[in-house]
């Protein structure tokens, strides 16, 4: 357990991710850029604009919990206990507020 460190934990995602690690971190940078930029600029969310994203981080958490289980290569059949389908709801939800909480800060720089 000594090994259970930050640096380790990099590794081991680095190696999984490879490429695509750095790309995830720089969008993600981006996303936050919005966000402090649509704050510091003191440009609004309209009501529309949240619809939109809402809806949208709906569609991709609804998208997102049929496609998981084929992207690990299993199936929804192998989802045995609560706590398998609670855990395939809460990462899909989790990439579904991703998504919406990053469109409103780029709704809010469009408009």
């Amino acid at each position: 357990m000594s090994d259970f460190n930050p640096i380790t934990m990099f590794a081991i995602t680095s190696e999984m991710f490879g490429i695509w690690l750095w790309l995830l971190i720089v969008l993600g940078l981006v996303a936050i850029a919005l966000h402090i930029g649509g704050w510091v600029s003191s440009k609004r969310l309209t009501a529309g604009n949240f619809r939109i994203s809402v809806v949208a981080g709906l569609v991709v958490a609804i998208v997102a919990a049929l496609m998981l289980p084929g992207l690990t290569q299993s199936s929804l059949g192998l989802l045995n206990g609560m706590a398998d389908v609670i855990g395939l709801v809460l990462f899909a939800a989790a990439i579904g507020f991703g998504l919406a909480v990053t469109l409103s800060g780029v709704l809010r720089w469009a408009r």
